[in-house]
């Protein structure tokens, strides 16, 4: 395997695989055992790059990713931590929304756990509370009328 810095390795996570939609990208970055954590990342998700394609396909069903950025980037000793926006439409079924067609901006955090150069162990957290808002899961627009 071609050993990449972790920070780039890490990066490819969204550029590659979200954004771009290049699943076989997560059986390069992504070691066979590793383990996901965080929002939405249910007790029984698969492990390794499967998880990864999985999570991947589903969050692209949801939403046509127009821009994904890293907008910071953090590497400290096995851990790459990358603070995330990414904008796009609303075109899936989300918090028994159906697709509205809407704009969103998204923000997160993950942090990944490097080992030997791929990603053994990955925390992923987004506002979801903002996502939910802007898509109309929290009834705002009916409370403003």
């Amino acid at each position: 395997m071609n050993v990449q810095a972790p920070a780039e390795v890490a990066s490819r996570w969204h550029r590659d695989i979200y954004l771009r939609g290049n699943f076989d990208v997560a059986d390069e970055i992504c070691t066979p055992g590793l383990i996901a954590h965080g929002t939405g990342v249910a007790a029984d998700a698969p492990h390794g790059p499967l998880f990864v394609r999985q999570d991947a396909a589903a969050t692209r069903e949801v939403f046509d990713i127009e821009s994904m950025t890293d907008d910071d980037v953090i590497v400290s000793g096995d851990r790459v931590v990358i603070r995330w926006t990414m904008h796009g439409r609303h075109v899936g079924e989300l918090l028994g929304v159906q697709p509205t067609g809407q704009r969103v901006s998204i923000t997160g955090i993950d942090i990944f756990r490097m080992d030997d150069g791929r990603i053994a162990e990955f925390w992923g957290e987004y506002n979801q509370l903002d996502l939910a808002e802007q898509i109309g899961a929290l009834g705002t627009e009916a409370a403003s009328a």
